[in-house]
């Protein structure tokens, strides 16, 4: 589970324009988070690899146009991909996209499709997804 801190931070940075009648401050988004890394077969970490995520709209799962949220993997190839929506869901359904860095020659992972509660407070759901991209 994502704390309540992360989820803090991820709404501050996300900053909807939506204000609160209490303190005239703009209100978390409901949040979820997914986690994970990104490597090869052999388990080399694969820094810079681009990871998206896609949330279901009107029961839809399948690939939008444009990401929900999208983080870059670090060094290690581990990544947090924080997830901000404009309202609660119990069970989002959230294609997870991660694409090889530019010109590493690797092919991207299959997408991965996955459930989460996206909610505005705790707990915060998160889920682990690995990627392993494909050699040349």
């Amino acid at each position: 589970m994502i704390s309540w801190k992360e989820a803090l931070l991820a709404g501050a940075v996300t900053g909807l324009a939506c204000t609160t009648d209490v303190c005239g401050c703009p209100p978390l988004p409901a949040t979820a988070a997914v986690f994970g890394r990104v490597q090869t077969a052999d388990g080399t970490p694969i820094a810079l690899a681009m990871v998206l995520a896609y949330v279901a709209w009107d029961g839809d799962c399948g690939r939008r146009e444009h990401p929900d949220g999208s983080t870059a993997a670090r060094s290690d190839g581990s990544y947090t991909l924080w997830i901000a929506a404009g309202g609660e869901d119990p069970a989002s359904c959230v294609r997870v996209r991660v694409r090889a860095p530019l010109e590493s020659g690797l092919g991207d992972a299959p997408d991965t499709t996955v459930t989460l509660a996206i909610r505005y407070t705790e707990p915060f759901d998160s889920i682990r997804v690995d990627a392993t991209l494909s050699g040349p």
